[in-house]
């Protein structure tokens, strides 16, 4: 795992109901200061420890969340970011149920 502290965990629970479906993303430390949560899916944000754990041919630049964002967006649902009672970023996908 990249984002997250050995021997981390990442939870990925999946609920249906009447609109749509949630996937909620929570991971553990480390987290994302609280001041930055807001900042997560302007593209090429990257926060302070990401360039931290970066490694030679692995760099991000940045545009992950928010390409999420927009692919979430482009099919009418929404995501937010949170911090996790795991200690780590707790991310929610809401995605409408599509008419048959």
């Amino acid at each position: 795992m990249s984002y997250t502290d050995s021997p981390g965990g990442v939870c990925v629970p999946c609920e249906a109901s009447p609109p749509g479906v949630r996937f909620i993303e929570e991971d553990s430390a480390p987290g994302v200061a609280p001041e930055q949560l807001h900042r997560l899916f302007e593209p090429l944000f990257r926060t302070e420890g990401a360039r931290l754990r970066q490694r030679p041919g692995s760099a991000g630049g940045g545009l992950g969340l928010a390409i999420a964002q927009a692919i979430v967006k482009a099919h009418q649902g929404r995501i937010t970011a949170s911090l996790s009672p795991l200690g780590g970023l707790r991310m929610d996908i809401e995605l409408p149920r599509q008419p048959a």
